[in-house]
């Protein structure tokens, strides 16, 4: 069952015979239903999908976090996709079916932030525990 909205002329969500209906970014899309491959996959492809797999398990936890940051770039592409794409590109290593990552190319944020006072950063169980102080006028 699909929802029209706007009327016929509106964008709709849901499934109409082998069309599927979404709303993206502001902006209603369609397309068609995805059909199951009947050929065996290859190296390549079984290679990316566990490169894939293994970075979205490393920062779906984040996601919320994510969130909360603007999108970048003139197809303004989502935090999570462009963390994403840099775990795929930077952080993953090795060869199929044996990857590791590289904890210290991992890059959650990028651009300039100034030095906060009173920061300490300390382990806790199996996290990190970052703390700081907020900058006030009367620090400069």
């Amino acid at each position: 069952m699909a929802i029209l909205h706007h009327g016929i002329l509106g964008g709709f969500s849901g499934k109409v015979g082998n069309i599927v209906g979404y709303r993206y970014k502001n902006q209603y899309c369609i397309r068609q239903m995805p059909r199951k491959s009947i050929k065996p996959a290859g190296n390549k492809q079984l290679s990316q999908r566990e490169k894939f797999k293994l970075s979205i398990a490393l920062i779906s936890p984040l996601r919320d976090q994510l969130k909360q940051l603007p999108e970048r770039g003139k197809r303004r592409i989502s935090a999570f996709n462009c963390c994403l794409s840099k775990v795929l590109r930077e952080v993953i290593g090795g060869t199929y079916p044996e990857y590791s990552f590289n904890y210290a190319a991992l890059q959650l944020s990028s651009g300039s932030l100034s030095v906060g006072h009173c920061h300490s950063v300390y382990a806790l169980e199996n996290n990190l525990v970052f703390n700081w102080c907020p900058d006030t006028p009367d620090f400069y």
